[in-house]
């Protein structure tokens, strides 16, 4: 990270790929445990899934996902999985142990990721084992808005395009689905995109069809799902199964 600061003072990159440490590993120790993070709209604050401010989840489920709205007039909302259900936490709640303020319900198999618009600040998608994707508008949680369904496999991960606020994409074992909202329940987009089971996803920063994807197959790779031909633009190959993979929120 150190080199690539030095260089940026010199010269920009045009491209991650030139970056000498792109490739490198980095890793950050917590003593607790941790099962999931999310980062503040602000960028100060971090929420985890344990300690050190707890919120008292009052079910017998583990959770599998948290995620602190990124918009900051709503900055007190954050929202976690409980089995089938997606909990909305509202931090500026008078009730201290068990501030929720929807629960959002629709899936019939466990929760298995969820995710906030980049765009509306009431929006977010939750995926689940049931293979479907249910979109939310939290001005009226009773049901989903919209719904995308895979039907032949469950899926691992759901995440909405940063520039489109039309497309998401979600993963369902091996294959790679992209969605848009106005064009009814057909896929986008499918891609075959790993070996194994893809269990992260994440949207360009600065390319609307740009996505990248890692996998149990133990490869990281990235795609332009604009382009007819399925093949990645590159791939990171690693001695481990990939669980998650992610551009940083600062550039490249």
């Amino acid at each position: 990270m150190e080199e690539d600061v030095k260089e940026s003072g010199r010269s920009k990159l045009s491209s991650a790929f030139q970056s000498p440490t792109f490739d490198r590993d980095a890793s950050i120790t917590v003593n607790e445990a941790v099962g999931s993070a999310s980062i503040s709209p602000s960028g100060r604050d971090v929420v985890l899934a344990s300690p050190p401010r707890h919120l008292s989840h009052q079910t017998p489920w583990e959770v599998a996902d948290v995620q602190w709205s990124p918009f900051a007039s709503r900055y007190y909302w954050i929202v976690s999985t409980s089995n089938q259900r997606a909990l909305v936490w509202n931090l500026e709640m008078s009730t201290q142990n068990a501030p929720i303020e929807h629960v959002l319900h629709a899936h019939s198999r466990a929760i298995t990721d969820i995710n906030f618009s980049a765009h509306h600040p009431d929006v977010l998608a939750t995926c689940a084992i049931d293979s479907f994707v249910h979109c939310w508008d939290l001005r009226t949680p009773a049901r989903p808005v919209t719904t995308f369904c895979d039907w032949f496999a469950g899926a691992t991960q759901v995440k909405w395009n940063r520039q489109d606020s039309h497309i998401l994409a979600s993963s369902h074992d091996k294959y790679l689905r992209i969605w848009d909202d106005r064009k009814g329940a057909y896929p986008l987009k499918t891609m075959d995109a790993h070996a194994t089971k893809i269990y992260g996803l994440d949207w360009n920063r600065t390319r609307s069809t740009g996505i990248l994807t890692c996998s149990l197959d133990k490869t990281i790779k990235m795609w332009d799902y604009s382009k007819e031909e399925d093949k990645p633009e590159r791939v990171i190959r690693t001695p481990f199964p990939v669980w998650r993979a992610r551009h940083t929120p600062f550039g490249w």
